[in-house]
């Protein structure tokens, strides 16, 4: 630790911490994502509507994080 100019320790800075608040959340949301995508893939009558929710559900897990 460094001094000041009487000789007194300086007060350490402490650096703030930022993270996710909730990790769960986006984590269930980015597996429900992928699981859309790959169910289109699979689903045959309308795999359309599957996959724009996969990619809006993914699209929103980036935006969370």
């Amino acid at each position: 630790m460094t001094k000041n100019r009487n000789g007194s320790p300086l007060p350490r800075l402490q650096r703030p911490r930022y993270g996710v608040d909730a990790p769960a959340f986006p984590a269930t949301l980015g597996v429900a994502g992928v699981a859309c995508c790959l169910a289109a893939g699979r689903w045959r009558p309308r795999p359309n509507a599957m996959a724009a929710a996969g990619t809006v559900l993914i699209a929103q897990t980036g935006s969370y994080l």
